[in-house]
């Protein structure tokens, strides 16, 4: 049953944002932001887009059956006007309209978060991983339970592709009903700083929120690091959270540490960060040891000492581990136990996935796309293994420039080869991408430019010889690549296997 009703009429789903009169007050359906999708009774939500105007589809929206339009600017438009009149439609101008579209679509399906545990993920690096593992861990541990973020929505076996790191507000509080339906307990959630600055998430009712860390990643939206902060800390600030997670081994997530202290309870984690002893908890990583097979390394608490042995990759993972340790006592999980369930983790889809080649070589696939992530990966993939460290990768197009030549710098800095290629070009011109990348280089004329992705990849592989290791960066788990306005269906990992089946088929050709 749902924690709170539904809202029925205009006047309950309006209650406290804004004055409906008796003339005006009618049942309603639901809410909805797509013209298209509005049924009878709905309540059509004139959202301005980017690119377009919302009052330019609310004549179709009343078309097909909205009972009411609410608009974030004034209603004007005579035709319009003589619409709604014609079909009895109520017309209402709420200018706060684009941060109440959250908590309106919560109203409107009776605040279906209520219902669950929803851990919020925020960070520049690690959302997707460290959401990801901790579905794995709570799945373990008491299922059902659901995942949001970049790799899709549902159960960790059948996820559904979303179009955003964190769905549009009426889309996600759908999703938060259909796992109310299904007997969903938790929910390990990815949030963006676009979804928190956009108000996606102000519906909302996050019970953990967790940092990850703060870099340079977004500036093409966000005007500046502070104002890329600032949005990130909304997440901690929300009401009815009941604990936080912070990286203190992060500069920022210290600084949230002592911001957020007196306000709830704060469990902090990191390797070498100060962390307060006014902290509710203070989880720390000792001896980290990076082998061919993974990451083993101790972990602390409050006077309790266990040792940690994972197969995955990358010192950076011991870090997200150490979050999921952390983010589980949070929600109640004893130490020992916590620790024996991140045991059996596996490793996320596309990131630092490792494909074993037929020339004895390496493949890992991670989505590293920042300067910050790259230089990570990289100084992590040195430490696991002893030999010659290639790199392919390139910079999406129509986003933060700045941050090319830093990757650039960090990938020659780490890597052995490079081989420079496309991303996601979008709109911009291949070439300028990569001419921006090796501003970045010491020595431009070393690298290898193969503007075909495939191309690139398939000539670092062969290039690699028995205990090398060849990083494929940027796109991780992405199934398309966006060229101008077509959308091409490519996968690393699949540029990979292809590969690969073909050299052993070489093999037994060679053999027969």
């Amino acid at each position: 049953m749902p924690a709170f009703p539904r809202a029925q009429t205009l006047k309950a789903l309006l209650h406290g944002i804004a004055e409906v009169s008796a003339a005006a007050d009618r049942p309603i359906r639901s809410v909805c932001t797509d013209s298209r999708k509005v049924s009878a009774g709905d309540v059509f939500l004139a959202v301005n887009g980017a690119r377009v105007n919302g009052l330019d589809f609310a004549g179709q929206a009343i078309e097909q059956g909205a009972v009411a339009v609410l608009s974030e600017q004034s209603i004007e438009e005579p035709s319009l006007l003589e619409s709604a009149s014609a079909h009895q439609v109520a017309l209402l101008w709420l200018p706060s309209l684009p941060q109440q579209v959250s908590e309106l679509s919560a109203r409107a399906l009776g605040h279906p978060s209520h219902n669950m545990t929803i851990t919020g993920v925020t960070g520049t690096d690690g959302k997707t991983s460290v959401a990801h593992f901790l579905a794995q861990a709570l799945t373990a541990l008491n299922p059902p339970v659901a995942l949001v973020g970049t790799l899709g929505s549902g159960n960790l076996d059948q996820l559904h592709k979303t179009q955003n790191t964190t769905p549009g507000a009426v889309e996600l509080q759908q999703l938060f009903s259909d796992f109310r339906e299904q007997g969903i307990r938790h929910v390990a959630m990815e949030v963006s700083s676009h979804g928190l600055d956009q108000g996606r998430v102000n519906g909302v009712a996050f019970d953990l929120a967790v940092l990850t860390n703060l870099g340079r990643d977004h500036l093409d939206y966000h005007r500046s690091m502070a104002d890329y902060a600032d949005a990130k800390r909304q997440l901690f600030y929300k009401s009815g959270l009941k604990a936080s997670v912070l990286n203190c081994d992060d500069d920022f997530g210290c600084m949230l540490a002592l911001e957020l202290e007196e306000r709830l309870p704060v469990y902090g984690y990191g390797f070498d960060g100060d962390m307060s002893p006014q902290m509710t908890a203070r989880v720390r990583g000792h001896n980290l040891q990076l082998t061919v097979d993974g990451l083993r390394f101790d972990v602390s608490s409050g006077g309790q000492r266990y040792t940690v042995d994972v197969a995955l990759m990358g010192r950076f993972n011991a870090s997200n581990v150490l979050a999921v340790i952390t983010s589980l006592l949070a929600l109640g999980v004893p130490l020992p136990e916590a620790v024996e369930v991140v045991s059996r983790l596996q490793p996320v889809p596309g990131r630092m996935e490792c494909l074993k080649l037929p020339n004895g070589a390496v493949a890992v696939v991670d989505y590293a796309h920042t300067p910050q992530a790259l230089e990570q990966t990289l100084s992590s993939l040195r430490e696991h293994s002893g030999g010659r460290l290639f790199t392919v990768f390139g910079c999406g197009g129509d986003r933060d420039k700045g941050k090319r030549p830093l990757m650039g710098r960090a990938a020659e800095r780490f890597s052995d080869a490079l081989w420079l290629t496309d991303d996601n070009p979008r709109s911009e011109k291949p070439e300028a991408i990569i001419d921006d990348i090796c501003e970045g280089l010491d020595a431009p004329q070393l690298a290898h430019r193969i503007h075909s992705r495939e191309a690139a990849i398939q000539a670092a592989l062969e290039s690699a010889a028995p205990g090398d290791v060849v990083l494929i960066a940027g796109k991780g788990h992405e199934s398309e690549q966006v060229v101008g306005q077509e959308v091409i269906a490519f996968n690393d990992s699949e540029v990979v296997a292809s590969w690969t089946r073909s050299q052993n088929g070489q093999l037994a050709g060679g053999q027969g």
